[in-house]
Order: C-alpha cells, then structure tokens, then sequence
C-alpha cells in the first residue's frame, strides 16, 4: 500500500488527487506485518514508484494475492522448498574480473568496487577495450554472457569484436540492402525528414529483394515483343 505520511514528506504531496497516468512518485510499502525485512532493518519493505506503475501492481495484487500488495520476497514465500535448484547454468558466473574493467574510474563515478559485487550484481562497471581502448559502461552481470570475456578471457568492444572475427567475409546482398536502407533513413531523420517513408521491399520467393519500384499501374504500358516462330 501507499505510505501517505512518508510520501507526503518526502515528495510533497499524497496520491489522493492523482490521475491515474501520473509520474509523480509515491512511497510503496509491504502490506505484509511479517516481511523479512523487518528482521534486518526493523520496517516492513519500502519501495519508491510512479503512481501510473503502482495502480499496475496494486491490480496484479489484487488478482493474484487477495488483494494484499506484498513485495517479491513475500509473494514468493510459498515457492519455499518446492522449486529445485540446478547447478547447470548456461553461462557460469566468472570468478575472476577481466584486466580491461577499470576499477578507480568506476569507484570514482559509481561509488562501489566491483571487486567486491556479485558475479550477478546489476551496479555498472566501467570497462577499456583490450583493442582499441574504447570505454564502455555495462552492468556487472553482463560480463558473464560476453563473447570476447568467455572465449577470449579479455574484453573487445563490439567494433573490435565483430570486425575480428568477420575478417574476410563479404557481406550478401540482402545485408548490403538492409544497409542501404539504414543508411536512407538516417540521411532522412538528420535532414528532417519522415525516416517512415522509405518503402519497404519485400523478399521474393528466391530470397532476393525486388529493388523495382511499383509501377503505376494507371500509366504503364503493355510492350508488345513479337513471338519467336519455330520454323
């Protein structure tokens, strides 16, 4: 439920006089008295949403819990020793965090050490391409899905990474086009114009793309070719 006292103090009103598609934020809190929280920091759980997306979930509680608005942790404390865990993870987490992570420059600007984080943990970490040096920001957890982390053991930005290992291979035809239209619309939208009104061009039946441009057909004109006589 909405915790009117706090989000009046905090933001300076309540919801009562709020349309229902507002940003305007409010203090949401754990309908549940006996929340794990309240073991750790002595409160039931609190969250900060957008009115618009609190109605959202205060529909979905009603649907699903009774209509007792309850955080993750408490909505899922049934699943408690029924759901069984596997070891068997599609991309491990890494034990180990790649040279190129720049770890005083993401202390400096977000305030944690990655050092310390969980292999899944969301907080960004700041990283340098082993190639070319270009920085990149990206969650931790990102790390452990990287091709160029898992096969390589070094992080390569995806320019580097990509032309690596495309070295020597053409691009086909229908890439090529699919580029080409790209490119018409960027060219569009930095001069203005309505990027939509690229016609798109469907793929025939060999997989080619049909670069005619559709004739009108209130002025074409049927060619007469005269017919080849076996003799």
């Amino acid at each position: 439920m909405i915790n009117r006292d706090k989000t009046k103090l905090k933001y300076g009103h309540t919801a009562d006089n709020l349309p229902p598609t507002s940003k305007e934020k409010v203090v949401w809190q754990c309908d549940n008295t006996n929340c794990d929280e309240i073991n750790s920091t002595g409160r039931p759980l609190e969250r900060t949403f957008t009115y618009s997306y609190y109605l959202k979930k205060r529909e979905k509680a009603f649907q699903e819990h009774e209509g007792n608005e309850l955080c993750q942790k408490c909505s899922h404390a049934h699943r408690i020793g029924k759901v069984e865990k596997t070891n068997n993870l599609k991309y491990p987490a890494l034990t180990q965090l790649p040279n190129e992570v720049n770890i005083e420059q993401t202390i400096e600007i977000f305030g944690h050490d990655p050092r310390v984080t969980s292999s899944w943990s969301r907080k960004y970490v700041i990283l340098n391409c082993s190639c070319c040096g270009k920085e990149t920001e990206t969650r931790r957890c990102n790390l452990n899905t990287y091709k160029s982390i898992l096969e390589t053991g070094h992080f390569k930005c995806t320019g580097c990474w990509t032309k690596e290992r495309r070295t020597g291979q053409k691009a086909s035809s229908e890439t090529k086009f699919k580029q080409k239209i790209s490119q018409q619309k960027r060219r569009m939208k930095e001069h203005g114009e309505d990027p939509n009104q690229v016609p798109y061009i469907a793929a025939v039946a060999n997989g080619d793309f049909n670069n005619t441009p559709p004739q009108n057909k209130a002025s074409a004109q049927v060619i007469p070719f005269p017919k080849k006589v076996n003799k």
